[in-house]
Order: structure tokens, then C-alpha cells, then sequence
């Protein structure tokens, strides 16, 4: 028996949830799951919690002392951050109490940690280290997958990169608004100064510059679509785990395009973005004002809405890897999740998942897998290209 916790349940942690009943069938697996309130995952979700599964409600983790831990966690195998990245200490304190495999999602990141190459949760290295635990960050498809197929197109081949490049593209075209992902998080990935490695430098520049066209091909019904897009610069976490662990890469950068990119970048010229005061609206700025009128990502019930209505047109996300190694060959690999995929889905476990959670959950649940099968009980905290 496994008992896995899931701390936060949304779209991701539902793919995860119902991915394992997917790929891993062999186990019997018991989920616990922790939320702020329990009303709304039993009427989002009630039809994929079973009589095994539990759902403790939980304020802020970093109140809970350690009897609560052992009250609250002390069953837990494997406990999963699947809510936000600021979770990720209070979380890895709770695993080190419980002696639980930790995992989580994303990090709190700043160009400022560059630098070191450091992410916070290395911070409970040592910790983790003297307990025999093990803890993998930024473990779903980007960062995650794609720096497993990294690591393997550079075990495979007879050179060192000489430069990585990454571009990510995701849209989701229908006949109204439905936000596959949280508006606010793509403006703050959008507005902080994107940073890259250029000539083993790290460069940082404006949000929305240096810009460069590629093309994706992909399917859309009988017809294959082919048109350049601008990608834009992005700083997150897969630019400090590549430089981690593929130190001698001369040149590294990750680039980015989604269907409201040139929307925010549009607000962004217009001041509607800025961080100046409003007048006569109390202390807040212009961009707390726009965010606060923003709504959330598209919750599982409207996304069934929107299918039956045949309002969903366009849906996908692709994360193509190009690699230009020191002997002069060059490597590409396409992780690709259409439509036709995406509607494939509607006959399984994980019917309704969106384009983003599909590949980023069952990301995760490949790598759990993976520990469950073939952990050799080594303790560390690894980021997934260093546990690749």
C-alpha cells in the first residue's frame, strides 16, 4: 500500500490523481488530499474521490507544529506540492518530519539566484541527506520531462551542448474567453526580466525583447498549420537546472509563446501593466487594479461546458528542445499534446484535463513511477535533469 498526499487540488493534481489509475495500476495506492476548503473540490471533483481516499481541510502549512505533522501527515509515503511554489519549505519540513519522499512542481525563482544556481529547496540538502530522504523539484514537463530527453540526447552522443535552446508554445483558441491557465501567473512570468546564458554570461533584458520567430507544424483537422511565431525570452526554473548540471553550455535560453502573449504584451505598452500609483483609487497601482479583475484558469466543470457546447477550436502545447552540440550536430525533440490527443482523453480516467495539466501531471506521475520502481534509496534533493 502507498499512501501519497497531494497538497492542493486543482487541474494538475486531478491528472496526477487519475493518471496513476492509468499507468500504474499494479499499486494500491491511497490518496490523502489537503485543501483550504473542502466544499469546493467535493463539487469540482466528486466524482473521482473514492472510498480510499481522504480530504483533510488545512490553513497555512507553515503553522502546522510538528504534533500536527504527525496528526495530519504521518501516514504519507510520498507528499506532492501541487498548490503554489511558496508551499515548498513548509512542505519539505514535513516530509523530513514524516520520512516521506517529497516532491513538488516549481520553485520561487529570482535572477538574482542565477548567481548561486540555487534553488531554495537545496537549502534542506544537508536535512534531507543525514534522514536517507530523497526530494525532486520541478518535476513536471517543463522543467521536467524536457531535461530527461535532454539528458538523454547528451548520454547518447560522443560531444558536450554547446547551446540549449527551448521553445515553449501553448494556445487554447475558443469562441469566448477561457483562460486554460492562471492569467495572473502568465503577467508575472511575462513582466519579470527574462534572463539566458550568452557566451557562458548571464544576460537579463526587458520583458519582450529579443525575439525570434519558429515554427511549430502541427494538425488542425485535414489541414497542416505551419506559421512563425514570435517566441519571447522567459526566465524559469529550467534555465538554472541546465546551467547546474550542463555548466559548459556556452549559450542557453528558454522562449516562450501562448494565445494572450501579444495581449499582455500590448497592456504592457499601454500602461495598463504599470506599477504606477492609480489616482483617486486608494494605494493601488494600475497592474493591482487590472489583475484584481482577472479570472482564475478555467475549473474542470467549464471546460466540460465548453466541449458539449463545441466551443473549443484550437487546443495545444508543445515544448521543442533544439541542441547544438561541440563536434557540430545539432539535435531536436518535440513534446507535442494536440487536439486530437487532447480529445482522445474524453475516453479516459483523465477526460476534461486541460492542455497544460494533462502533460504536466502525468509528467509527474511517469517520474513517481520511476522512484516507486527503481529507487535505490539514494537521499538528495535532485532537480529532475540532475535525477536523470
Amino acid at each position: 500500500m502507498i499512501h501519497i498526499g497531494l497538497v492542493g487540488f486543482g487541474a494538475v493534481a486531478f491528472v496526477i490523481k487519475q493518471g496513476f489509475t492509468m499507468i500504474t495500476k499494479e499499486y494500491d495506492i491511497h490518496f490523502t488530499i489537503y485543501v483550504r476548503d473542502t466544499s469546493k473540490i467535493l463539487s469540482e471533483y466528486q466524482d473521482i474521490i473514492t472510498s480510499n481516499d481522504k480530504i483533510i481541510q488545512i490553513g497555512s502549512l507553515e503553522e502546522v507544529d510538528n504534533k500536527q505533522i504527525q496528526t495530519l501527515f504521518g501516514w504519507i509515503d510520498y507528499l506532492i506540492n501541487t498548490s503554489v511554489p511558496s508551499n515548498n519549505l513548509p512542505m519539505m519540513k514535513i516530509a523530513q518530519s514524516i520520512g516521506a519522499i517529497y516532491i513538488d512542481l516549481a520553485s520561487v525563482i529570482t535572477t538574482d539566484m542565477l548567481g548561486s544556481q540555487s534553488f531554495p529547496q537545496m537549502s534542506y540538502q544537508q536535512a534531507f541527506v543525514d534522514n536517507s530522504l530523497l526530494a525532486l523539484i520541478n518535476a513536471w514537463v517543463s522543467p521536467g520531462i524536457t531535461e530527461c530527453i535532454i539528458a538523454d540526447i547528451v548520454t547518447s552522443s560522443w560531444s558536450t551542448p554547446r547551446s540549449i535552446a527551448i521553445y515553449l508554445q501553448e494556445h487554447l483558441y475558443t469562441n469566448g474567453a477561457l483562460p486554460s491557465r492562471s492569467p495572473i501567473t502568465g503577467i508575472e512570468e511575462l513582466t519579470t526580466n527574462p534572463a539566458r546564458i550568452e557566451n557562458g554570461q548571464i544576460k537579463t533584458t526587458r520583458p519582450f525583447n529579443r525575439r525570434v520567430k519558429k515554427s511549430i507544424s502541427y494538425q488542425d483537422e485535414n489541414e497542416v498549420i505551419n506559421i512563425p511565431i514570435s517566441h519571447y525570452p522567459l526566465f524559469q526554473e529550467e534555465l538554472m537546472s541546465i546551467c547546474q548540471q550542463r555548466p559548459q553550455s556556452e549559450n542557453i535560453c528558454i522562449r516562450t509563446w501562448w494565445g494572450e502573449v501579444e495581449e499582455i504584451k500590448t497592456l504592457i505598452e499601454f500602461g495598463v501593466l504599470s506599477e504606477k500609483e492609480s489616482d483617486g483609487i486608494g494605494s493601488k497601482t494600475f497592474k493591482e487594479l487590472f489583475i484584481s479583475t482577472l479570472p482564475s484558469a478555467a475549473t474542470r466543470n467549464q471546460i466540460i461546458q465548453w466541449y458539449n457546447q463545441w466551443s473549443i477550436d484550437t487546443i495545444y502545447f508543445w515544448a521543442l528542445i533544439e541542441i547544438e552540440m561541440t563536434n557540430g550536430d545539432t539535435h531536436k525533440a518535440l513534446i507535442a499534446f494536440d487536439k486530437e490527443r487532447w480529445t482522445s482523453l474524453q475516453s479516459t480516467p483523465c477526460r476534461w484535463a486541460t492542455y497544460i495539466s494533462y502533460p504536466t501531471g502525468i509528467a509527474t506521475v511517469c517520474m513517481i513511477d520511476n522512484l516507486i520502481k527503481q529507487w535505490d534509496h539514494s537521499s538528495w534533493v535532485y532537480n529532475a535533469l540532475e535525477y536523470a
